[in-house]
């Protein structure tokens, strides 16, 4: 009835042989475009000096392919019917039809083409493919982002629903119907889409920053501190600042200093977790000897590699972990290192699961590098101790969005030690495949003040070394707090996305701390720290 013959792909080379096909409209995904192009008989089309034309989403790509793969002799249109099954089920009528006539020879063979869609009252654009796809990353794919955002949000209606939120359940409805395949083209094999996802990132940050700006300020400070746009512009602090809170430690631990001065009789040790004892006779020559000697200046910014190679015998021998020198990133204390770990490996929108009670710093380190912190509450009746149970259920809440769990053993503030048995009921956990992509934050600075339970470490343990960010330090085991020497132990590619990070920030930690710091490792006893504890 519609006077059209099937011809099977396998018998491709009749369209031309026997039907004289002088136009070919090639109506496949942009995935599959170049090996269904590559896969025409071409010297047919040659021969037949054919018409190729193509439908793709997506244009600079198959203008590229076409020029390429096809003769000289062939002539080529790019299109674009800028509508669907569902946009053109009552007519064409006013619906854009984007075209770019590359090459013609036979000028009016590629007018009768085009004016199909004139004919059908199409709204036709004569544009460049270059030019079209800018347009279609801000528009179409635009579009088909936000419809997927919001199925994957779970945008779906209710009975209060708005007229606008309709529109986007519409939008949600519309684009999820094409298929993926068209989705990820758009993305591939469109450079202006790239664009468009950075662009949508910043808007919704600088959105989100506006609320919590807005929130954590009272309304006469954000007048002044951010106004509205005017001509000139003013200068003020990023707002970044505004969702995170001041350390309490720190904040604490000032005021009683200032108590102190004072002449107020206060225990600061209480407040900012520092032993009240001084760090071991050995340690405090080393700092003497490393001023004499000269080791005053810059080292490298992963830290000397004496000391990192005294770090890793230390964790062979006390800890049952294999780490090489490389896989060590030394840093100004352990604060430093947690924060590298995870400006290494968080995005935006990831989320950190926190056992809580937990230090006050987590949350607000979360923060600047990205994150959510999502805390898992551990309670009294349970030692304040994270089961295997609560941590499955929380990661399997979280899901593709969890990029790392935080793990402090021993507690801070809790004082809490998970014993080796509890620690592999947790690593079986993370064993499981739908949790490879999550990191564990092992935090095990107070690891040599333990009591009654001994100390295991994570990373020790079947499987978990390449999931662990080790963080160490000597400021609790050695009482060097202000000495500021930490370090991160992890896989090798994360350790050196921190150095790269610490490079940027502050560079080396102090020379003279790293040499106090290979003393304590190589001089100080487990009977020097196990006597103080006492």
């Amino acid at each position: 009835a519609l006077g059209c013959t099937f011809v099977p792909w396998a018998s491709r080379d009749d369209l031309f042989s026997i039907h004289n096909c002088d136009v070919l409209l090639i109506s496949t995904s942009i995935t599959s475009f170049r090996s269904v192009v590559a896969s025409l008989p071409m010297e047919l089309l040659r021969e037949k000096k054919v018409l190729v034309t193509e439908v793709c989403s997506v244009k600079a790509f198959p203008k590229s392919v076409m020029l390429e793969l096809l003769p000289e002799e062939c002539d080529i249109v790019c299109t674009h019917p800028m509508f669907g099954p569902e946009s053109g089920k009552h007519g064409w009528y006013g619906l854009p039809f984007v075209f770019d006539v590359v090459r013609a020879s036979a000028w009016e063979r590629a007018r009768a083409f085009v004016a199909i869609f004139e004919e059908a009252r199409c709204r036709m654009v004569c544009m460049s493919c270059e030019e079209h796809d800018q347009h279609a990353a801000a528009s179409q794919f635009l579009t088909h982002f936000t419809g997927r955002a919001l199925a994957s949000h779970g945008c779906a209606s209710t009975s209060v629903d708005l007229k606008s939120f309709k529109s986007l359940c519409k939008v949600v409805d519309t684009t999820c119907k094409d298929s993926f395949d068209l989705f990820y083209g758009l993305f591939k094999y469109n450079p202006s889409s790239e664009e468009t996802i950075t662009k949508l990132k910043q808007a919704f940050g600088d959105i989100e920053k506006r609320l919590r700006f807005r929130r954590e300020n009272s309304m006469q400070h954000v007048a002044a501190a951010w106004p509205q746009e005017t001509e000139g512009g003013e200068l003020r602090v990023a707002s970044i600042v505004s969702g995170i809170e001041e350390s309490k430690t720190a904040a604490i631990f000032g005021l009683s200093k200032k108590l102190q001065e004072a002449g107020e009789k206060i225990n600061s040790a209480l407040c900012i977790g520092e032993p009240d004892y001084p760090p071991p006779q050995c340690v405090l020559d080393a700092i003497e000897q490393a001023a004499e000697e000269g080791h005053t200046h810059y080292t490298v910014v992963q830290g000397e590699l004496e000391l990192r190679q005294e770090i890793c015998k230390y964790l062979r021998e006390q800890k049952n972990v294999a780490y090489e020198p490389a896989d060590i990133c030394v840093s100004n204390g352990g604060k430093q290192a947690i924060y590298q770990a995870l400006m290494a490996v968080c995005e935006d929108g990831d989320e950190i699961l926190v056992p809580t009670p937990c230090w006050v710093s987590y949350h607000d380190i979360a923060r600047l590098c990205g994150a959510t912190p999502v805390p898992i509450v551990t309670t009294a009746e349970d030692g304040y101790l994270l089961s295997a149970d609560q941590l499955a259920s929380a990661l399997a809440k979280s899901g593709p969005k969890c990029k790392a769990v935080i793990l402090c053993n021993p507690s801070n503030p809790t004082g809490a030690v998970l014993s080796h048995a509890e620690l592999e009921a947790l690593a079986e956990v993370l064993r499981r495949p739908e949790f490879a992509h999550v990191y564990v934050v092992s935090d095990e600075i107070y690891e040599q003040l333990v009591f009654d339970t001994p100390h295991s470490c994570f990373s020790s343990l079947q499987g978990m070394r390449a999931k662990t960010l080790l963080i160490g330090g000597f400021s609790k085991g050695y009482a060097m707090t202000g000495l500021r020497l930490g370090y991160l132990a992890a896989e090798r590619h994360v350790t050196a996305a921190a150095i790269k990070l610490q490079g940027q920030i502050t560079s080396c930690a102090s020379s003279i701390s790293q040499r106090a710091g290979i003393v304590a490792l190589r001089s100080v006893t487990p009977d020097w720290t196990k006597a103080r504890i006492e």
